[in-house]
This record gives C-alpha cells, structure tokens and sequence, in this order.
C-alpha cells in the first residue's frame, strides 16, 4: 500500500513538471509570436511613412541620395549628419544639390523653383523624427530576448532545468522532513 502512494506521489511529481514545462513552451513561443507581430507592424508603419511620394520635398532629395550614393563613398553630401536642415539654411547646398539632381534628370524645376519648395517644406523634420523614433523601436524589439525563436537545445535545457529544480527540491524537502522527524524522536 505504501508503495502505491510512492508511485503515485512520484507520478504526479512528474505529470506536474510536464504540464508545467508545456505552458511555459507555448507562453514564450506565444510571446515571441506576438513580438515578432509587432515588429512587423512597426516595420510597416516606417516603410507607409516613408513612401517616397509621401515624403516631404527635403526628405525625398535625401531618400534619393541615400539610395543612389554608395554609402561608403566620402560624398559630402552624404555624409552630412544634417542633411535636411543644412539643406534648408545652406545656399551652396542647396545649389549643388540642384546641380546634382539636375544633371541626373531627377528634377524638372528651375533653381528658383527648387529653392521655394526647400524652404516651403516644414514637415522633414517631423517626419524625420517620427521614422527614427520607430526605427529605434525596431531596434529594441530586435534586442529584446524574445525576438529570437526558441531552439530545440533552449527547449530541452529548459526541461531539463524543470525536472532538475523540481526532482532535486522534493528530495531536498524530504530529507529535511526526516531530518526533524529524527531529531524530535
């Protein structure tokens, strides 16, 4: 009769640790999913954002150098940090920059009509902001722990881990039950 309940005991010991072992599996893939789903809605909140005919006149000047200058060339024009805001306060700039465009076949305004549309364009920088706002939380996303999928091996560590704290403390609180049963007799 004893041994029963010891295999009983012991049974549930380990249907415990499996059901535990499942719901923490599926609770990180589910994190992980949702996290994954969110960035990719973040991702395509930049890519609506910056859609070049959305894009105010500064930035699709920039969009346009960034994706036709090689980004290891020393380009000044590249390399400018501000570009956006030197290209509104900077006439040189500005005028090489039309000069650029201009021998490309990328703009069909006059240098006048190019300059107006610079200095008319107050929302760059907004829109600026809002894109590297949102890049910077793709990046966190992609930081975070439960962006990457768990592996089998994370899987079976963390079984393994399971079984090991929960087997290793039962023991540990029998021998301690004993323990004070032995010192009271």
């Amino acid at each position: 009769m004893k041994t029963k309940k010891i295999f009983a005991r012991e049974f549930l010991f380990l249907l415990g640790t499996v059901i535990l072992y499942f719901i923490i599996t599926f609770l990180l893939m589910f994190i992980i999913k949702s996290k994954r789903e969110k960035l990719l809605k973040i991702q395509d909140e930049i890519s609506s954002i910056s859609k070049n005919e959305k894009l105010p006149f500064r930035l699709k000047v920039y969009d346009y150098l960034n994706s036709e200058l090689d980004t290891n060339s020393k380009n000044k024009f590249y390399e400018s940090a501000n570009f956006i805001s030197n290209l509104k306060s900077d006439e040189v700039m500005a005028d090489e920059m039309y000069v650029y465009l201009f021998n490309n076949k990328k703009t069909t305004l006059t240098l006048s009509e190019f300059k107006a549309a610079i200095k008319k364009d107050v929302d760059s920088e907004r829109y600026l902001k809002e894109i590297t706002v949102l890049e910077k939380k793709v990046e966190n996303n992609k930081d975070s722990f439960f962006y990457t999928s768990i592996s089998k091996d994370k899987i079976i560590s963390i079984g393994i881990a399971l079984f090991s704290i929960f087997f290793l403390l039962r023991y540990l609180i029998y021998g301690t039950k004993w323990s004070l049963k032995q010192l009271k007799v």
